[in-house]
């Protein structure tokens, strides 16, 4: 897989002088930016020099990142320069202007399980919002002033700008104190603007961490904006309320999911499958059809439904392949093999082999193939082949397709008889066997010893 830096040159781009741009204007870091570098000075006005020639290079003329660096720099000069400061700041204006669909490149991790990752500082989101606002994209807008929230409470920036326990700070308050222009948005819109109403709920979300410091007041606000969220169909706030009543807390636990748990009356599987509903009918992808296709194999939170389980899984796996989960495979093949029937054992049989080049060890895949070779349900019966799956199982110390294996040893089924092979196998369960099913199971393969090898 090519690097960043060998992408960049594969576009004839020189990534040294890319880098050292970033480095050196002091705004990225370099483990954020993947960036193996012995520039330890920052010195933007260089940085400045390096952009320029970079972005006068038709290479990289629209290169997004170096047009929203340039654009930071400017920002940093008119600080500092009053005489050119309506100059400098018209500059970054179009910088930024030039750059408005940057939100749809970088994106960060919530702790409300949303994805984006965001590379650029809080002012510079802003400044984007600001373009966007100009040219009349609300809604470029809005995503970008969701973007510079977003940044504020970022580990990042909060380990940045804070440098203290994330817990004692408001993450509201910090958002009016770094970014006064995007709080105001966020305060004027939350109550009529869903994506407003998004990020603020996130905002008060990612307070959570193990906070032993929220009062009444502080929770009242969330359990009511959570509510409207979930009335506006708000994605943070159906995730959360997912995510509440679907845990089971201990006593001992902390923190602000405990807390909610409380107030919303704790473990609710019933409600926590009707806003994973809501939630996959808001945001479909993987995670959540996974987690439905799950409730409805297991009947949690709703009517066990194996066969409308089974096509969601059978959906996943055409498209993740092997990244599928383990279950993804084994509950499709168990739920053919339960249904006894001639295709319901031919299908358990390919998905039984689809798990095992999933995982290689699998004793639930070796262990059920042996036993469908062995019986001739669903493939020719071939208890040779039978004996080699049950001897995979076996090797992966299960006592089930170790029972096999012993058993075809004492009788010669798929194998010749050996006396010494069986020993072996028999005292390996001696070890293993644990409940009294094991046991029992044991004593039957002992006294079946005895009378084969006497």
């Amino acid at each position: 897989m090519l690097s960043a830096a060998e992408k960049l040159v594969s576009k004839g781009i020189d990534a040294g002088l890319y880098y050292q741009a970033f480095v050196m204007s002091g705004l990225f870091d370099k483990k954020g930016m993947s960036v193996k570098s012995d520039i330890k000075v920052i010195d933007q006005a260089k940085a400045f020099v390096l952009v320029n020639k970079l972005l006068n290079n038709k290479a990289y003329e629209e290169n997004k990142p170096l047009l929203a660096l340039r654009g930071m720099l400017y920002l940093n000069q008119a600080d500092s320069n009053v005489a050119e400061k309506d100059k400098l700041l018209e500059q970054a204006f179009l910088d930024f202007n030039k750059v408005q669909e940057l939100h749809n490149v970088f994106r960060v991790s919530f702790y409300t399980g949303r994805s984006r990752s965001l590379s650029l500082p809080t002012g510079a989101y802003y400044q984007l919002a600001l373009a966007a606002e100009k040219n009349k994209n609300l809604k470029a807008a809005a995503e970008n002033h969701r973007n510079a929230i977003a940044r504020v409470y970022s580990p990042k920036y909060r380990a940045d700008n804070k440098g203290k326990d994330s817990n004692e700070t408001s993450l509201v308050d910090e958002l009016k104190e770094a970014n006064p222009y995007s709080y105001q948005w966020l305060m004027e819109n939350k109550d009529n603007n869903a994506d407003a109403l998004n990020e603020y709920v996130d905002l008060l979300l990612s307070t959570m961490g193990t906070d032993k410091n929220l009062n009444n007041a502080d929770l009242d606000e969330i359990v009511k904006q959570l509510k409207r969220g979930d009335e506006k169909q708000v994605r943070a706030s159906i995730y959360a309320l997912y995510a509440i009543y679907n845990k089971k807390y201990k006593k001992s636990d902390e923190g602000l999911g405990k807390k909610l748990s409380d107030l919303l009356g704790g473990y609710q599987p019933k409600k926590a499958f009707k806003y994973l509903k809501k939630l996959a009918a808001i945001e479909s992808n993987i995670t959540n059809e996974r987690a439905l296709a799950n409730a409805y194999y297991y009947g949690t939170g709703t009517a066990e439904n194996e066969a409308k389980a089974v096509k969601i899984y059978k959906e996943i796996v055409k498209q993740e392949g092997e990244k599928a989960y383990y279950n993804d495979f084994s509950n499709v093949a168990s739920y053919y093999e339960k249904l006894k029937t001639k295709n319901g054992y031919k299908n358990a049989a390919i998905w039984y082999k689809k798990l095992l080049v999933k995982s290689p060890t699998s004793s639930l895949a070796n262990n059920q193939l042996g036993y469908l070779y062995y019986k001739g349900y669903g493939v020719a019966e071939d208890k040779k082949k039978a004996h080699q799956y049950f001897l995979a199982g076996a090797q992966e110390d299960d006592v089930v397709p170790m029972g096999w294996v012993i058993s075809n040893y004492i009788n010669g089924r798929g194998v010749d008889k050996s006396k010494s092979k069986a020993s072996y196998w028999i005292n390996k369960l001696k070890k293993l066997a644990k409940s009294d099913k094991d046991k029992k199971n044991l004593e039957y393969y002992q006294n079946s010893f005895k009378r084969a090898f006497k």
